[in-house]
């Protein structure tokens, strides 16, 4: 997802990255993460890039809904400026950002807290990948999240362990962006500040990932805008 130490990375084949755009090289992810060859959708499709959001109760408490959390994709950058040449030549990528949101569903019998929700990689395709016939694009995974012991963020409030399957019904990206990331699993440490704000972390590593908002124990994130390269 993300920051400075992110590598740009050239590929031979389109639509097969080789790298993980969502965490730098201690991403902290424990199987395959969203990267690696794939990663969490695009925006600019037709798709509704909203949440996993569904209703009912289920061990959370009121206002833990998604739907009550800051939106925080309606301001985002959906161009690929800047994002267009490497070393001044013209190849295909895209921006990127990695989009994630997660809502209270249960307590289990040993009071750990269990979570749902959705992570998507956001797409912004350039012109040279959109002359290869690629619009811009999402890639959504559905999130099933549970409460563990604190990982490597010891100032972080919560650490959530995720496992994660792609909903291919509101994925638009090609295949080859996702078909060896269809699965993973991750854990998040997460800091919830009194002012609303969410700041995530990779559990293993306590690389930061992004910053969000949180209702009770609704959270959601975005990660910094990168650019990526196909």
């Amino acid at each position: 997802m993300m920051r400075s130490l992110l590598l740009l990375s050239l590929l031979s084949v389109a639509c097969s990255a080789t790298f993980d755009p969502k965490s730098t090289a201690s991403s902290g992810t424990t199987g395959d993460g969203p990267g690696g060859s794939g990663g969490d959708g695009g925006s600019g499709s037709d798709d509704d890039n909203g949440g996993s959001g569904s209703d009912g109760d289920d061990g959370g408490t009121s206002g833990d809904s998604v739907d009550d959390l800051e939106d925080l994709k309606g301001a985002l950058d959906a161009s690929a400026e800047g994002c267009q040449e490497v070393d001044g030549i013209s190849h295909p990528g895209a921006a990127s950002y990695f989009y994630g949101e997660f809502e209270p569903s249960d307590v289990d019998e040993d009071g750990h807290q269990h979570w749902r929700g959705s992570e998507e990689w956001l797409l912004y395709s350039n012109d040279a990948w959109r002359d290869t016939g690629v619009s811009d694009c999402v890639i959504t995974w559905s999130i099933q999240g549970e409460e563990v012991d604190a990982g490597a963020c010891a100032a972080c409030d919560l650490s959530i362990a995720i496992v994660a399957t792609v909903d291919v019904a509101r994925t638009s990206c090609p295949n080859g962006l996702w078909e060896d990331d269809a699965n993973y699993s991750v854990s998040y440490d997460v800091r919830l500040d009194p002012d609303g704000t969410s700041t995530w972390f990779f559990g293993a590593s306590g690389t930061t990932m992004g910053t969000g908002s949180h209702e009770g124990l609704a959270m959601n994130y975005l990660t910094n805008r990168t650019c990526v390269w196909f």
